[in-house]
């Protein structure tokens, strides 16, 4: 049953994450906060791609100083090299007062307060929006 959900999903839906999918059951009680749904990172990808240029960028708010969260997450680390080789291809002059972090909201973990949201990769899932990544800007600091 749940291949021929994805499948029906597939041409509009979860494209090109066709891998997450939560039982329609436990769907039910929410699916944002309560389950891990990339565990592998892949929309990390995405959530880089709409990325302006950033000097640092980290997956924890807690060490806003280096982006080496990020470097140090196997998942991500392809991503990030990506965005940094694009970064410095096209010339764009990099904001150094504001750190990117990416975060996956799972199990309800926060964010820091003084970090702003500024966009999320999300598909629709059971009739909700399932939010993969969030891309927040925080202060260098």
């Amino acid at each position: 049953m749940p291949t021929f959900i994805q499948l029906r999903l597939f041409p509009y839906g979860l494209f090109p994450y066709g891998f997450v999918y939560v039982n329609p059951i436990a769907a039910a009680g929410g699916v944002n906060k309560h389950w891990e749904l990339d565990f592998q990172g892949v929309a990390a990808r995405e959530a880089l791609a709409k990325a302006e240029a950033y000097k640092f960028v980290t997956c924890d708010d807690e060490d806003l100083t280096s982006g080496s969260s990020c470097e140090a997450n196997a998942s991500v680390a392809p991503y990030l090299t990506e965005y940094y080789l694009q970064t410095e291809k096209s010339g764009a002059k990099l904001n150094t007062n504001e750190i990117l972090l990416l975060h996956q909201d799972t199990y309800g973990k926060p964010v820091r307060n003084d970090c702003v949201e500024v966009s999320r990769v999300e598909r629709p899932l059971f009739g909700q929006q399932i939010y993969l990544y969030s891309r927040y800007e925080c202060p260098a600091g």
